[in-house]
C-alpha cells in the first residue's frame, strides 16, 4: 500500500473549490481555485485509526456484561478491534459489541477498547466504561417505616419500584415487604395489549427485562403481587419512555465560505447553517491539502461567528482551510474549503485556470472509480432522491441537499471526494465541498445548505486517487427552484428588498391619496364660503331699483 510521505514522486493537484449560495463579496476565480503538491512513495501503512468512541458497559446477568462502541475511521481499512477488561487484553471482536462472560457476581468491572487497521497499527484506548455484574443474593427489604425488616404482620406491599428504560429494552425492578408472586403487563396504551410476565416462586426481590421496544417511545405498565396466601397488593400502574437514538445526522456545511488575502492575512468569510442544533464552526488549515476531518491540521477558528483572521502566514506559501459545522450532539459536517496565498508582493496569486490538469486520468485507476457515474451518487431531498434526466436534475432551492455516495462502491484507499458548484450568475463563482464517511460507515456524504436562488447549478464531481496519481471526474446540473421568485436570482436579501420596495410603494400610494383627499376637501370647503347670489325674484324691489 502507498502512503503520502515527503519524498519522491510529486504530483500537482489542482481542485476547483468554491458553491455560491448566498449573495455576498465578489470572488475572484484566482481564490476559488488551489494547486497543491503531494508526495507519494511506496512504504507502509504507519497510520493507526482513530480511538473507539461511545464505550457503553451493561451488566445483563451476574456472569456477563455486554459491550458496545462506535466505529473507528482508518485511512484503509479498520480490521479489528481489541477489548481490555482491567487493561488486561481479553479478546478481540471484528464488530462494535461484545459480550463478556465467566464473571463473578456482584463485581465491578473497568473496559476499554482500541482499533486495530489491516496492516496491524493499533489506536489509542477508548475511554473507560465500568458496570458490576448483578446479584442473586436475595434481601428482605425494609417495612414501609423504615424500622428494618417486616414483620409476619406487615402489609403486603410494592416498595423500592424501580424503571431503568434502554433503547430497545427497559428493566423493571421492585421488592415486595413479604415473600410474593408478581404480575406485570405492558403495552403502548393503558390496554397493555403487548404481553403479560408472571413469577412461578415466591421472593422479596423482582426484577424483569422487556425486550422488543423501540427507541424513544412511550409505553404503560401495569403490576400487582400476591403473597402464599392468594392475597393482593393494589394495582401500580405507571408509564415510561425508552431512550432516544443519539442524533448522529451532521449538520448542513457552512455556505458562501471564502478566502481573502489582504494586508499579510487571510480573512476568511462564510454563512453558519440555519440547524436549530447548530453550536459552532471549526476551520482548521494545512499547508499540504485540505484538511479531511476536524483533527486533520491547525485549528484556526473555532467559535459561532462568521468572520476570522489568519495572519500568522507566510507569502508565497498555499494555504488550505476547511471549515467544519459542529452540532450541540457533536457531529461535523463534512466540509467546506478554500484555499488562498498570498505572493512576496503582498498580492493574491493566481493559479492555473483549468482545475484537475496537473492531475490528469490515468488507465491504471482502480476499476471501481473508472465505473463511475452521476446515478452512482444520490442526490436527496426530504429523504427522497432526486430524478436525473439527461444529467439534469430538478430540486427545492429553499431546503438542504444531501450527496451520497455508497460506501461499497469505491476501495478503502486513501482518497478525497469533492464537489464543486457554479453559481447560475457568474461561473467564475464556485464553492466546494468534501464528502466525508458517515458514523454507520455506510456512505460518503456532504450536507449543502438551501441554495435559496433559482438557476441551474452546474456541478462537478472529483474523486482523486492518490495512489495512482489520477482523478475521476464527473459534472451535471442542478436546476433549483424557489418558489417566491419576484427579483432575479430570489435570495432572501432580494426577498427583504422586494418587500421593503413593495411596502414602500403602498406606503407613498396611501400618501398621496390622502393628500388628494385632503385638497378635494379643501375646495369643496372654499366653494361653501363664497356668497350666493339671489334669484331676481327674491330680491325686493326697491333694492332692485
Amino acid at each position: 500500500m502507498q502512503k503520502i510521505s515527503t519524498a519522491h514522486k510529486t504530483v500537482a493537484i489542482v481542485l476547483l473549490t468554491g458553491f455560491f449560495l448566498f449573495s455576498g463579496a465578489l470572488l475572484y476565480a484566482a481564490q476559488d481555485t488551489f494547486t497543491t503538491t503531494l508526495s507519494v512513495t511506496g512504504t507502509t501503512d504507519t497510520t493507526p485509526p482513530s480511538v473507539p468512541s461511545s464505550l457503553s458497559a451493561t451488566a445483563v446477568s451476574t456472569s456477563q456484561i455486554n459491550l458496545s462502541w462506535t466505529a473507528s475511521t482508518d485511512d484503509v481499512a479498520v480490521l479489528a478491534y481489541k477489548i481490555y477488561r482491567d487493561t488486561v487484553h481479553i479478546a478481540t471482536s471484528t464488530g462494535t459489541t461484545y459480550g463478556d462472560t465467566g464473571l463473578s457476581e456482584g463485581t465491578t468491572y473497568a473496559y476499554t477498547v482500541s482499533a486495530v487497521d489491516t496492516s496491524y497499527n493499533e489506536s489509542l484506548q477508548s475511554a473507560t466504561a465500568s458496570a458490576t455484574t448483578e446479584t442473586s443474593i436475595v434481601t428482605p427489604p425494609s417495612s414501609p417505616g423504615g424500622n428494618g425488616p417486616p414483620s409476619l404482620f406487615t402489609q403486603l406491599a410494592i416498595v423500592n419500584l424501580k424503571v431503568v428504560p434502554a433503547l430497545y429494552s427497559t428493566t423493571i425492578t421492585w421488592d415486595t415487604t413479604k415473600p410474593a408472586i408478581s404480575r406485570l403487563a405492558w403495552g403502548l396504551s393503558s390496554e397493555y395489549e403487548m404481553g403479560t410476565l408472571s413469577g412461578t416462586s415466591l421472593k422479596y426481590n423482582h426484577k424483569t427485562n422487556i425486550e422488543n421496544l423501540s427507541p424513544g417511545t412511550t409505553y404503560f405498565f401495569e403490576l400487582e403481587a400476591r403473597d402464599a396466601t392468594g392475597l393482593k397488593t393494589g394495582v401500580t400502574r405507571m408509564e415510561w419512555k425508552t431512550l432516544s437514538l443519539p442524533d448522529t445526522a451532521p449538520p448542513a456545511n457552512v455556505s458562501n465560505f471564502t478566502a481573502r488575502p489582504q494586508d499579510g492575512a487571510i480573512f476568511l468569510d462564510w454563512n453558519n447553517p440555519a440547524d436549530p442544533d447548530f453550536d459552532f464552526v471549526r476551520i482548521v488549515r494545512s499547508n499540504r491539502f485540505y484538511p479531511r476531518d476536524p483533527q486533520d491540521g491547525e485549528v484556526v477558528y473555532e467559535e459561532r461567528g462568521e468572520r476570522a483572521e489568519d495572519s500568522d502566514v507566510v507569502a508565497g506559501q498555499t494555504y488550505y482551510y476547511t471549515a467544519f459545522a459542529r452540532d450541540t450532539d457533536g457531529n461535523y459536517s463534512s466540509g467546506a474549503v478554500v484555499s488562498a496565498r498570498i505572493t512576496a508582493e503582498g498580492g493574491v496569486s493566481l493559479p492555473p485556470e483549468l482545475p484537475f490538469d496537473g492531475f490528469p486520468p490515468s488507465p491504471d485507476s482502480y476499476p471501481e472509480f473508472e465505473k463511475l457515474t452521476i446515478l452512482d451518487f444520490d442526490f436527496i431531498q426530504d429523504g427522497k432522491k432526486l430524478v436525473f434526466s439527461n444529467e439534469t436534475a430538478v430540486l427545492d432551492g429553499t431546503k438542504n441537499l444531501i450527496i451520497s455516495l455508497d460506501y461499497r462502491k469505491v476501495p478503502e484507499v486513501l482518497k478525497t471526494i469533492g464537489i464543486t458548484l457554479q453559481d447560475p450568475a457568474d461561473p467564475e463563482k464556485v464553492f466546494a465541498f468534501l464528502l466525508r464517511v458517515n458514523s454507520d460507515k455506510s456512505a460518503y456524504e456532504a450536507v449543502i445548505a438551501p441554495l435559496q436562488r433559482s438557476g441551474t447549478y452546474h456541478f462537478g464531481i472529483a474523486i482523486l486517487d492518490f495512489k495512482n496519481q489520477s482523478v475521476k471526474k464527473l459534472s451535471g446540473s442542478l436546476v433549483a427552484r424557489v418558489p417566491f421568485d419576484p427579483y432575479t436570482g430570489n435570495t432572501v436579501a432580494d426577498r427583504r428588498k422586494y418587500l421593503l420596495n413593495s411596502f414602500s410603494i403602498a406606503l407613498l400610494a396611501l400618501i398621496v391619496l390622502a393628500l388628494l383627499i385632503a385638497i378635494r376637501k379643501l375646495f369643496a370647503r372654499g366653494r361653501d364660503r363664497r356668497p350666493r347670489r339671489l334669484p331676481q325674484e327674491a330680491i325686493p324691489q326697491k333694492i332692485r331699483n
